[in-house]
């Protein structure tokens, strides 16, 4: 390159056919009046490639600073990152409250804590569910619940407007009741959850989404040990949640759960549950809600008349929650 510089230089020196007249009415200067060596190389052609101009009328003023070639025409890939595990933990402290006061003046409550250890990989996901129950009414109803096993991994994307994620879940009982009433020994269910992408919409504080969940139950009794009735074998659940962003830390949410359950008798019961709760965020890692709740039979006993209500006098509660997580 600097021979290349040389030959030019070199070059110019030597032609005299241009006036300086001519040189002053084009706007151009001579090689010589550059500022540096680098500040005429932009212009200056590789040994390889076509021959160096002729005249110094093609060198511009002012000659700009040759690019570092080392910096401006070599980009290095980037390099992705290798998937990391990430371990999380969450806390939810609940009180819940019968809604209404029975004809016999009883009132249920109870106090929740509910523990939810997690881990991440990649688009796969993990976690365990374990809650304490406290009966605030009937202290000898205090321990621990079921615990819940589950794994997922992070939803296709179906369309611009549909993602699909799926889960399975393993349930290990710990409470008498599933222990020594049903004799349970293991449920296992998988999930499909399909979810409306609200944002190409244009409606980013909406959300809306379907689960079809299926579960099996494995059992040492084909009814229950305390009241006869038969065991539930398997089910199919229907869940469709709708929330929407009030402001960035206010929401309301509400969800609906359609069950039918198959008894080892072939026996069909539904049940519904359904919920709306007001939540507020007050961190990165702490959150409070409000929620009701309402759960029975889809039909009356004995009547079998629609029983599906908003509110109940007996089965509809009141709860407050507060939820850590880091």
């Amino acid at each position: 390159m600097k021979l290349a510089s040389k030959l030019i230089v070199n070059l110019t020196l030597s032609m005299t056919c241009l006036s300086a007249a001519a040189i002053a009415a084009t706007g151009t200067t001579t090689a010589t009046s550059a500022p540096t060596v680098p500040a005429t190389t932009a212009t200056i052609a590789p040994a390889t490639a076509a021959p160096a101009p002729t005249t110094i009328a093609t060198i511009k003023k002012p000659a700009s600073k040759a690019p570092d070639i080392a910096t401006s025409t070599v980009t290095a890939p980037k390099k992705e990152e290798a998937p990391s595990v990430k371990f999380g933990l969450g806390y939810d402290l609940g009180y819940s409250m019968q809604a209404k006061a029975q004809p016999d003046g009883s009132r249920s409550q109870s106090l929740s804590h509910e523990f939810v250890p997690s881990m991440s990989y990649g688009e796969y996901n993990a976690f365990a569910y374990m809650g304490y129950n406290q009966d605030l009414v009937a202290t000898n109803e205090n321990g621990w619940s079921d615990l819940i096993l589950g794994a997922g991994k992070k939803a296709w994307t179906l369309s611009e407007y549909l993602k699909l994620g799926p889960s399975i879940t393993l349930v290990q009982p710990l409470t008498n009741k599933s222990r020594n009433e049903i004799g349970l020994l293991y449920a296992f269910s998988a999930a499909l959850k399909l979810t409306l992408n609200t944002k190409t919409l244009g409606m980013d504080a909406f959300k809306l989404s379907y689960q079809g969940q299926i579960s099996r139950a494995n059992l040492q009794y084909d009814t229950n040990a305390k009241t006869g009735a038969p065991n539930r074998l398997h089910g199919y659940r229907s869940r469709i949640n709708i929330g929407y962003d009030i402001t960035d830390a206010l929401s309301f949410s509400t969800q609906f759960d359609f069950n039918s359950n198959y008894s080892v008798n072939g026996i069909v019961s539904n049940t519904f549950s359904h919920s709306q709760t007001l939540g507020y965020t007050l961190n990165d890692h702490a959150s409070l809600s409000f929620t009701h709740s309402n759960e029975g039979p889809y039909l009356k006993t004995g009547t079998y008349e629609n029983n599906l209500k908003f509110f109940n006098d007996e089965d509809s509660s009141y709860s407050i929650g507060l939820g850590l997580s880091i």
